[in-house]
């Protein structure tokens, strides 16, 4: 007897690998994924929950670790969550310090964490070159600029290879995961403030933080049998 919840991770699996930077890659994964639907009699949304009782959303937490007023992990935790279909919200933990708490499916989650931890890394590192902190945000925040605009295409073939596999059912799917990461969030945090930060004044670190992003290297970390997909440029 077929193991329906076994199929159903196998194509989440898939789905993720969809998300390659290498178009022949993402095409195979897009195409196995649509087989496994067919052959099973599996839908969309059954992939999403596999228990339809439950919710699929699933959270994550980390630790904001620089403090003051010139902080842009949020920024850039905002601009991962655009690219792939997550939510954060910034919780208070203490007099000082604060959290992140992301929402969304198991799959969004892994890669988005991903590269907010790395790319988290590679922003303290080259911004501690400016002296202030107000600079040191600037530069941050053309990175995270940059960093954001070249993974978009990441999101894009996603996108793509979901729409082969049945375009009537898209629409559907992303509404379905916007609502229940919506209430996910709710239920969690039932009043929210928002809040923006500090502007930014440093044009010059700006622009500089703008061409420091386009040299960083970007690697999709889902790849077959566990090797990295590939590199985007």
């Amino acid at each position: 007897m077929i193991d329906k919840a076994k199929v159903i991770d196998k194509v989440q699996k898939l789905l993720a690998l969809s998300a390659s930077s290498n178009p022949h890659e993402a095409a195979l994964a897009a195409e196995r994924a649509a087989d496994m639907l067919a052959k099973y009699d599996l839908e969309m949304m059954d992939v999403l929950a596999k228990d339809k009782s439950k919710t699929f959303i699933e959270t994550s937490e980390l630790d904001i670790i620089h403090k003051g007023q010139f902080v842009w992990e949020g920024a850039l935790a905002q601009g991962l969550c655009s690219v792939f279909e997550t939510t954060v919200i910034r919780s208070k933990i203490g007099p000082s310090d604060f959290k992140l708490v992301f929402f969304g499916t198991k799959h969004d989650l892994e890669l988005m964490i991903h590269f907010f931890r790395f790319l988290r890394m590679r922003i303290s590192k080259d911004s501690e070159k400016f002296n202030t902190k107000s600079d040191q945000y600037a530069f941050s925040s053309g990175m995270i600029n940059t960093l954001v605009n070249r993974l978009m295409p990441m999101f894009k073939i996603k996108q793509e290879a979901v729409n082969k596999i049945d375009p009537s059912e898209v629409k559907d799917l992303v509404l379905c995961k916007e609502e229940e990461i919506g209430k996910a969030v709710h239920d969690r945090f039932p009043r929210i403030t928002k809040r923006t930060g500090p502007r930014v004044k440093g044009l010059v670190a700006f622009s500089k933080g703008e061409a420091s992003g386009r040299k960083v290297a970007l690697s999709n970390p889902i790849g077959h049998d566990g090797k990295r997909a590939g590199r985007l440029q």
